[in-house]
């Protein structure tokens, strides 16, 4: 989602904060900025567009910028969270919000070192903020790409990594896994927060710009190498997906 190393903007604040008790009476609301929040513990309901999602202790909410959303927790299990808003360009366009299971929860204690050290008075401008907010980004696409998982989801992963020209269809993968392709849409979803068709995508995407920014390989061997198809194809899910087309971005600086 984030361009290496991450163009950080301007970071617009961090914090600490609990959520509403009941859920909001007003209407959804969005910035102009991206938000990533930490649940520390107790349940933290979201509400975006017609589905409302409840997250615990361990999960890492992203709203990218513009996204409208509700947010609160209950009586019965009050939340607490880490917040830090910011402005970053972005190499994929978000389709919504994203969200990451950090169970060692490094994300959250690096968010929590950026607090401290702006309650003991570093300013949120200061090379070491900024820095620490790229390395949370960095996680935070490490985890989505190669997330903390089961031994199959990982064999499923390796997989497609080594074979982004071959077939990567949802009933090769679900062999793969060993489960059939309904159970295996539904259990790596759930253990991912994305469908293998969108992990594929992404890893295709990656290897795809990795090539274009590395080599002077033309589109249309790029294309084929990563499973894009051919150059046309390519250029049309680059223009979808990151905004810009392969051509662009190859001769954009590094």
């Amino acid at each position: 989602m984030f361009n290496y190393p991450a163009k950080i903007s301007e970071i617009i604040g961090v914090g600490r904060f609990r959520p509403a008790p009941s859920r909001p009476t007003v209407a959804p609301t969005h910035h102009a900025f991206h938000e990533l929040i930490c649940v520390l513990h107790g349940r933290f309901h979201v509400a975006s567009g017609n589905r409302t999602r409840v997250f615990s202790a361990g999960d890492v909410v992203l709203y990218p910028a513009e996204t409208r959303h509700l947010d609160w927790t209950d009586a019965a299990a009050p939340a607490e969270c880490l917040w830090i808003g910011f402005d970053c360009l972005v190499n994929e366009k978000p389709t919504g919000i994203a969200v990451l299971r950090d169970p060692r929860g490094r994300i959250a204690e690096m968010a929590s070192w950026m607090i401290e050290d702006t309650r003991d008075g570093r300013e949120l401008a200061h090379p070491e903020q900024r820095a620490m907010l790229v390395a949370i980004l960095a996680e935070f696409e490490r985890g989505m790409t190669e997330p903390y998982q089961d031994p199959w989801v990982k064999q499923v992963q390796n997989h497609i990594q080594a074979h982004l020209a071959g077939d990567l269809s949802l009933h090769a993968l679900a062999i793969i896994a060993q489960l059939s392709p309904y159970h295996f849409l539904r259990m790596y979803k759930r253990a991912t927060g994305r469908t293998p068709m969108a992990a594929v995508r992404a890893m295709r995407l990656q290897r795809a710009r990795q090539l274009l920014v590395s080599t002077r390989l033309p589109l249309k061997d790029v294309a084929a190498q990563c499973g894009l198809g051919d150059a046309y194809a390519m250029d049309g899910l680059f223009r979808r997906c990151l905004g810009v087309p392969p051509g662009r971005l190859r001769r954009q600086p590094r």
